[in-house]
């Protein structure tokens, strides 16, 4: 009696086991579809397809003209300059 509940028992574990790999199968095979399908649209991870940004109007004219003078090494803030002591932040 004992051996055949042991047997009832092996069984039903092996019949579970099998149960769980299968749904484990198909739960790596949908995130690896999925995976592969963020992959090959470029790394969005919406539903919708990417979409390529629109040409912008913006045009190089549109910006100030980068200094090519050197900074004057004087202090123009009110901040007292720096003495290589440093100061506590709170006193």
């Amino acid at each position: 009696m004992l051996n055949s509940q042991s047997k009832q028992l092996r069984e039903v574990a092996s019949k579970h086991t099998s149960q769980a790999t299968e749904i484990t199968k198909q739960y790596m095979g949908d995130y690896t579809a999925k995976a592969q399908q963020i992959l090959h649209r470029g790394g969005s991870a919406s539903p919708e397809p990417a979409v390529k940004p629109a040409q912008s109007s913006i045009q190089e004219a549109d910006f100030p003209e980068a200094p090519k003078a050197d900074f004057k090494s004087g202090v123009t803030s009110d901040e007292p300059e720096a003495t290589g002591e440093e100061q506590p932040l709170l006193a």
